[in-house]
């Protein structure tokens, strides 16, 4: 099979979202980062909140229990979404956050020399949620069943962004670190 941004829909959802950030730049990128701190750590909280909710006895109200930003109902369609999703992030808020760091006083080199080491991560990672992607649109009992289990291929795609945005943001607070030391 051909790979075409039709049967690549999470590269497709990259590819977009870069193009829609060029529609309204960042001129500053922590608070950004922040967000995409605090989007995939709810997202991760989220998984949590779907096992515990298979595992409860159901109540009248059951299918309406919030899970985290969506509705129990919503699940199924908001797990084959996750990777598309991450994708989204990926190219509208992380890739560009890392980019716009020179506003918050982040050198220039050490923003090239971030942006370098997170293309390659970034390459990969899409080619990832686009395989997940697909193997999601099989019935989701197995989903559920490794997310009961901890072994999660979609936690551990969620994980792997959630760590290359820590490691964004730490750098961030090191060169703060770092500036206001040597500003003493």
């Amino acid at each position: 099979m051909k790979n075409t941004r039709e049967n690549l829909p999470c590269r497709a959802a990259f590819d977009r979202q870069q193009t829609a950030r060029r529609n309204y730049p960042l001129y500053r990128g922590k608070y950004k980062l922040r967000e995409s701190y605090k989007f995939l750590d709810k997202m991760l909280c989220s998984f949590d909140n779907i096992v515990d909710y298979q595992h409860r006895e159901p109540r009248p109200t059951y299918q309406d229990e919030d899970l985290g930003g969506f509705l129990a109902w919503e699940t199924a369609d908001r797990l084959r979404n996750i990777p598309t999703m991450l994708a989204e992030e990926a190219g509208y808020n992380v890739q560009s956050g890392l980019l716009a760091l020179t506003g918050d006083g982040v050198p220039q080199g050490l923003v090239d020399t971030q942006a370098r080491l997170l293309q390659p991560f970034l390459d990969q990672f899409i080619a990832e949620c686009d395989e997940i992607h697909d193997r999601l649109k099989d019935p989701l009992q197995d989903e559920y069943d490794k997310l009961a289990a901890g072994e999660s291929e979609l936690v551990w795609l969620v994980r792997n962004l959630f760590r290359q945005v820590e490691d964004i943001l730490a750098l961030c607070e090191g060169t703060a670190n770092h500036q206001s030391v040597s500003n003493l």
